[in-house]
């Protein structure tokens, strides 16, 4: 399981535009974090993806957008049993996160991605 973490983590962390990545469980538990990320807003992340997903529980995947002048993140909440991390990138990059969810960041003029 530690190996599968530590795949998805990097996996994402090397995508084109990815500073920093965040995976937490549903209860909102750090499951790792890589980059420029903080483990103290997991519990934040995975109360804001189920918040969001309460929202239409019918439709597909809902994926979270906030942004700054120095940033944009995007959580997304994936299926129970995949594993995907949440990461932050430049404005001009994206990345979706999974029921483990993921917040990625990026660092840009436009914005940024958590």
């Amino acid at each position: 399981m530690e190996r599968n973490l530590e795949k998805t983590l990097d996996d994402t962390y090397n995508q084109e535009g990815i500073v920093g990545c965040i995976l937490t469980d549903r209860a909102g538990l750090c499951l790792g974090v890589k980059g420029n990320a903080s483990s103290d807003s997991a519990g934040l992340i995975a109360a804001v993806a189920d918040q969001v997903a309460k929202l239409e529980p019918k439709s597909g995947v809902p994926i979270i957008s906030l942004q700054n002048d120095n940033r944009f993140a995007e959580v997304e909440l994936s299926p129970k049993d995949s594993l995907q991390p949440l990461g932050s990138r430049s404005a001009s990059t994206s990345n979706h996160a999974s029921r483990n969810r993921i917040a990625r960041s990026r660092r840009g003029p436009d914005r940024a991605v958590v």
